[in-house]
């Protein structure tokens, strides 16, 4: 051996340990696209915000800013854990208060401190439209809203549609609902679902509230959401499923007796008789064969995580061809898929949970949270045991940034 010769060497082993030993930064973490992404993360309580609010439900990012419950009153914090809006809200309607368009509906104690009523905030927590009183009210999708108002001495409950100035806009349909039951959006593709109670069917507005798809007499008992051009609606014949383009033309005929999703990535989830599931291109061609079980996704970023009809019930995340791209080890939990596409489980070779991203790369190899949701603003909520049930949020690269504090 020369003298140069061992401390080269030597050197190269000292790269290589430092290498692997190293913390991955939040770029490596970001960017690493393969399995040799592996390192286990423990929750840093030590490093956390500490917070109080009510471990309640799937807290998520939009925005910037996150609806948080404390003592069942809810508010908003931004992606350090301060609060931005103070929790002294109610929620309004069966969905937890988001922002769109820049505003949230939420609810205050009526003035007579019988019931609440819907207000709407600001990203500052200003209340708008201070001069109107509404009886009903929806959230914001896509700059317009409904609201109603009870009117004439039996106080019957009238509906319109307001643009994010407050003014109500005339030349639209009469917002109407079927069975009674207050829905409104979202929008897909500029259209979304509105019930007529004459013609007892579904049509379509855009987003001024104008028909684009007028209902037609007994047509439509149920419709779903457009995207990729395409929206599954439930026809009144024999109560099967198709899907109608924009113009309200059928494209995909009403063979599926179950509701189908939505088109993502040219390509919609199906399921047939015999409970499998296959995949339809927008022109109803079956893109994808009946291969699947019904435990498939939708597509994200064109991929799909599937659960492939064999003996073994492999789930893979495959393209939009097909193709399998990875096959996912056992797991000692169910799969899940959040609405971000990063799909979780855990091996049963490993204590804590993996998540991939949608096209099956690694983001978090062995995190040792219980739960992990969905990622928006560089936040996930997770839940995790340490002397009790905690819960908080992490960044992509799995480290807690926010602890609930008891």
């Amino acid at each position: 051996m020369s003298r140069t010769s061992f401390p080269l060497a030597f050197f190269i082993l000292l790269s290589t340990v430092a290498f692997i030993s190293a913390p991955l930064s939040a770029q490596d973490n970001h960017s690493a696209g393969s399995d040799a992404v592996m390192r286990t993360i423990k929750p840093g309580i030590a490093s956390a915000r500490l917070l109080k609010y009510d471990q309640d439900g799937d807290y998520c990012f939009h925005d910037g800013l996150c609806a948080l419950k404390k003592n069942q009153l809810w508010g908003f914090i931004d992606t350090t854990g301060t609060w931005v809006i103070e929790p002294k809200y109610f929620q309004w309607g069966k969905n937890a208060p988001v922002f769109s368009d820049g505003i949230c509906l939420l609810a205050t104690r009526a003035a007579d401190g019988i019931g609440n009523v819907p207000v709407y905030l600001d990203k500052k927590g200003n209340q708008l439209f201070k001069n109107q009183t509404f009886q009903a009210a929806s959230s914001f999708y896509d700059g317009i809203a409904v609201i109603g108002k009870e009117s004439g001495p039996v106080h019957a409950m009238v509906y319109s549609f307001i643009n994010t100035q407050g003014v109500v806009l005339t030349g639209t349909a009469i917002p109407k609902f079927a069975g009674g039951f207050f829905e409104f959006g979202p929008y897909g593709n500029g259209l979304t679902k509105m019930w007529d109670d004459k013609l007892n069917s579904y049509g379509f507005v855009d987003t001024k509230g104008k028909w684009v798809i007028k209902p037609e007499n007994r047509k439509w008992e149920e419709a779903a959401t457009f995207s990729d051009d395409r929206c599954a609606v439930q026809n009144t014949t024999n109560f099967y499923w198709g899907y109608i383009d924009k113009t309200g033309a059928t494209k995909v005929p009403f063979d599926y007796q179950q509701k189908p999703a939505q088109f993502s990535c040219k390509r919609a989830l199906v399921k047939n008789s015999k409970y499998q599931a296959g995949y339809i291109d927008t022109d109803g061609n079956l893109a994808l064969g009946f291969n699947y079980t019904l435990a498939s996704f939708d597509f994200h970023d064109g991929f799909a995580l599937v659960t492939i009809d064999n003996p073994q019930l492999t789930k893979a995340v495959i393209d939009t061809q097909g193709n399998i791209v990875k096959e996912l080890e056992d797991s000692y939990r169910d799969v899940t898929v959040n609405t971000d596409g990063t799909i979780v489980y855990q091996p049963k070779e490993q204590d804590g949970l993996r998540v991939l991203r949608p096209n099956g790369s690694i983001l978090l190899y062995d995190a040792m949270y219980l739960d992990i949701k969905s990622f928006s603003d560089n936040r996930a909520y997770v839940e995790f045991y340490e002397e009790g049930n905690q819960s908080g949020f992490i960044n992509r690269n799995g480290e807690l940034v926010i602890l609930r504090q008891d």
